[in-house]
């Protein structure tokens, strides 16, 4: 009679422990949740950080390229003219 008491214990024990192996804890899922959506507040701080970086980027090209530009309308301009006090400010 011992005998089919611990054997029945046994079996369930067994029945148990595999139950367990099949799925996750509620702390398991809370954790992991929590650094899936830590991970994604991180992306999505680094995507906006690099929206804002990009747009400073494209203001500052802008603006060197309008100075390339006058640069280079001053430089095409002949030496005699712009000897003279009033052209480049008319002109350019």
């Amino acid at each position: 009679m011992n005998m089919t008491k611990l054997g029945e214990k046994g079996v369930s024990e067994g029945r148990r422990q595999r139950h367990r192996q099949h799925g996750f804890t509620l702390a398991e899922t809370l954790v992991g949740l929590a650094v899936v959506a830590l991970f994604g507040a991180a992306a999505f701080a680094t995507s906006s950080r690099l929206l804002l970086t990009l747009k400073s980027q494209k203001e500052s090209t802008a603006a060197t390229t309008a100075l390339q530009e006058r640069k280079e309308s001053l430089r095409s301009i002949a030496f005699p003219s712009i000897a003279d006090a009033n052209y480049i400010h008319d002109n350019i």
